[in-house]
């Protein structure tokens, strides 16, 4: 979604109160708080490029098409054998931004230049 020339995308904020993976989500709050910003500006939101749809920066490539090739099982090296404009650390980012959502809490992703 696209308010004001920003994507909404969600984010980490780590372990939530009475959550019983408290650890869980204090560890993948650290391993993606501290790499996320860095990471985060692979993930842009282009309304020239997929109709707007997050897509890893410098591709074509959608965030959600790399979603589910690993969730089809596919290697690093397969999907990079099928979409070739990306990179390893493009599909970690895919990764980390799909996580992000599924913790639903908001954060803005800016847009493409």
């Amino acid at each position: 979604m696209v308010v004001r020339g920003w994507a909404v995308s969600l984010a980490v904020t780590g372990a939530r109160s009475g959550s019983r993976n408290g650890g869980l989500a204090r560890r993948s709050a650290s391993i993606l708080g501290g790499m996320a910003e860095d990471l985060l500006s692979l993930v842009v939101a282009d309304p020239m490029v997929g109709h707007g749809q997050a897509c890893i920066r410098g591709t074509r490539v959608p965030v959600s098409v790399v979603l589910d090739c690993l969730a089809d099982g596919m290697s690093d090296g397969e999907i990079l054998a099928e979409y070739p404009a990306l990179s390893v650390p493009g599909i970690r980012v895919a990764a980390a931004y799909g996580a992000r959502l599924a913790r639903e809490d908001l954060v803005p992703l800016r847009t493409a230049p």
